[in-house]
């Protein structure tokens, strides 16, 4: 009689166990997948981020590329007009 006891529980609990696994086995996959999902949302917005932020900076530096050519054509037309200017005066003396 105890065998048969035995050979009962063996064929209840093993399917249970098997069930049991799947059961927490399922419920780790949607616990990653929602890892991944939640993990590539951060990953989107921080990418987003970064590039707002150096597409603004670039923009900046296009500004400040813009200030300082027209500065340098400027100057480079100062500098021949002073180099004019004392040739001038070098004839002069």
């Amino acid at each position: 009689m105890p065998r048969q006891v035995n050979s009962l529980s063996s064929s209840y609990v093993k399917p249970l166990f098997a069930s049991v696994c799947r059961k927490n086995a399922q419920r780790t996959i949607d616990e990653l997948r929602a890892n991944v999902a939640d993990l590539e949302t951060r990953l989107r917005n921080e990418t987003n981020r970064i590039k707002s932020r150096y597409e603004t900076e670039r923009h900046e530096m296009e500004m400040q590329i813009d200030v300082l050519s027209r500065n340098n054509g400027e100057l480079t037309k100062n500098n021949k007009g002073l180099l004019t200017k004392i040739k001038v005066q070098d004839r002069i003396i």
